[in-house]
């Protein structure tokens, strides 16, 4: 347990030090602080629910991974295959593609202190064991479509880097393009809003079964319950009303992810791919909070901000120790790949 509560309290550390710090200082602080994770993240042996299946994958031969084109997206695929030509061992290339999504993840959240402390507080606690030791396609996936995310929506048509970015997003995991739909839909009126979310319930309706066979990994294969389902939706509320009260500006913004929220949490209780939904949704509104800086009683703004990160800790937490020993590569015990 202690390899996954020690790289947590040490980010964290760093974060809250470099609020101390003026210039370009965190950024060797964030760096320190990644240590601890990423060494966890890379050394790694069978640990971290699809972590199995992603290896059977990766001992696949060439003849093999053709006839799975269609069940894998572009990016992986052509990952695997490429580990397969330089006879690459299985769990050595699973944890160098683990080690790309902690090398992305740092390029695209240090460009100023704020995407540290957020990160920190919020993204790792809830995501980032997940993003590189469980479901690493939609991790890289995530972690690609950062600059998208925090791009201002007036550049929103822009042809520029960070589209091409998201393009490679939805190469590794096809429910990034659900990012697009949410840019979009928090900086629509009201009425054009409902209409979009309309339109959008009416299209999933009829086009259910596909969109649940592309998007919902091949893995996901046990109903979600209730209690999985609300963590999401807890955790996006907690951040609505802190975030509404310090930042009156976005209450718009975060009333209509909050609506997004609630929608997909009662898609999760039909299928798996709701609950994937929301974590999207989740991860769309924390990276938003980059661009949310210098309210008054900023400090206590943030201090609420690691309590709520905390709690998403100790849920997912609770869901490792829930699945101790169980499946074929639980996140516990840990193990190390010799």
């Amino acid at each position: 347990m202690i390899y996954y509560i020690f790289p947590y309290l040490f980010i964290v550390f760093m974060s809250v030090l470099s609020l101390k710090i003026k210039g370009n200082g965190y950024k060797l602080l964030f760096i320190l602080g990644m240590i601890p994770s990423v060494l966890i993240v890379c050394m790694k042996g069978e640990v971290g629910t699809d972590t199995a299946a992603y290896l059977s994958l990766l001992k696949l031969n060439l003849n093999q991974l053709n006839e799975n084109i269609y069940n894998l997206e572009f990016g992986f695929l052509y990952f695997s295959k490429l580990m397969n030509f330089l006879n690459i061992n299985a769990q050595v290339a699973l944890n160098i593609f683990s080690l790309i999504i902690c090398l992305i993840l740092f390029f695209n959240l240090n460009k100023n202190k704020n995407s540290f402390i957020i990160f920190s507080a919020l993204i790792f606690p809830i995501f980032f064991y997940d993003m590189t030791m469980n479901g690493v396609r939609y991790g890289l996936a995530f972690a690609l479509s950062i600059p998208f995310i925090i791009e201002p929506a007036k550049k929103i048509l822009e042809p520029n880097k960070n589209k091409f970015s998201l393009f490679l997003a939805f190469l590794n995991h096809k429910s990034s393009f659900l990012f697009v739909f949410l840019k979009v839909a928090v900086f629509l009126n009201p009425k054009r809003f409902l209409i979009l979310i309309l339109f959008a319930t009416i299209s999933f309706y009829f086009l259910k079964d596909i969109i649940l066979i592309k998007i919902s990994d091949y893995s996901e294969l046990s109903s979600p319950s209730i209690t999985s389902g609300l963590q999401p939706l807890i955790i996006t509320f907690l951040i609505f009303v802190v975030n509404s009260f310090f930042f009156k500006i976005n209450i718009k913004r975060n009333s209509f992810l909050l609506i997004i929220q609630v929608l997909f949490y009662l898609v999760s209780q039909i299928s798996y791919a709701g609950l994937r939904f929301q974590f999207i949704v989740l991860f769309f509104l924390i990276i938003s909070l980059i661009n949310d800086q210098n309210c008054k009683n900023f400090k206590l703004y943030l201090l609420i901000m690691y309590l709520i990160g905390i709690l998403g800790f100790m849920l997912r937490f609770r869901n490792m120790l829930q699945e101790y020993g169980l499946g074929d590569s639980p996140f516990l015990p840990y193990t190390f790949f010799w």
